[in-house]
């Protein structure tokens, strides 16, 4: 249903936005989406740290944070033009949290979250921007969408043990996920490899900023999924 609502939403409220910035200004816009987004975040994000704040006592959990966080400013840094682009993290932490509370594993959740946005953004592309030559398939924003599921993740997960396979199953998966993740990444060189000259791109908005090719938005996802594994799964249960 959320997924639903991302997709045939997001035009309705790009436009809504979109006349604010008329009827506003720019600068004011730009200034409290910044100003309302993360001080929502954080408020919401106090009460699962409040609840399982216990859990943070473990060192992997805290470290996981940390890396987080270097994460998430070097994404609002390097990655967006404006901060209404903010509005990925706490949307996709909202449906990593209606998976975790309705019983799915956390790991479950996350892969399936960052699935939910990949879909988003191809849905976009695909059908809502067709036809536009300024657009393209936005690995940025499934980066921005991965972050924010890592955050609830963490914020509901930190410091659960995730169950332990029998010994006999412990490598089993990995060949197979590893192989997979090789011949993606392969194949996303081929289709989308990285552009390094040049570096940056100037936004309308006066930002310059990265676009990520998909094999780079892979590599990132990749850390993401290794923050989330270092902060879930290490502590009593």
């Amino acid at each position: 249903m959320l997924l639903g609502a991302d997709l045939f939403l997001h035009k309705p409220i790009s436009d809504i936005c979109d006349a604010w910035v008329v009827r506003y200004g720019w600068t004011t816009y730009n200034h409290w989406a910044l100003v309302v987004i993360v001080s929502a975040s954080i408020a919401a994000a106090f009460v699962p740290l409040a609840r399982h704040y216990r859990r943070w006592s473990q060192p992997s959990a805290i470290a996981a944070l940390l890396m987080l966080s270097a994460i998430t400013y070097g994404a609002y840094t390097l990655l967006m033009v404006a901060n209404i682009e903010l509005i990925h993290f706490p949307q996709y932490a909202l449906m990593t949290g209606v998976l975790l509370v309705g019983g799915n594993p956390a790991s479950v959740s996350w892969v399936a979250a960052v699935a939910a946005g990949l879909a988003d953004e191809t849905y976009q592309h695909l059908v809502i921007y067709v036809g536009r030559p300024d657009t393209y398939l936005d690995f940025n924003d499934m980066v921005l969408n991965a972050i924010g599921v890592t955050w609830m993740a963490l914020l509901i997960g930190a410091g659960t043990r995730l169950p332990t396979p029998a010994p006999t199953d412990r490598l089993r998966p990995w060949p197979t996920a590893v192989f997979l993740v090789a011949a993606v990444l392969v194949l996303l060189l081929w289709l989308d490899p990285p552009t390094f000259s040049p570096f940056w791109r100037r936004a309308a908005t006066g930002r310059d900023y990265r676009v990520l090719s998909g094999a780079e938005g892979l590599l990132v996802a990749l850390l993401l999924w290794g923050v989330a594994r270092l902060g879930i799964g290490h502590g009593p249960g």
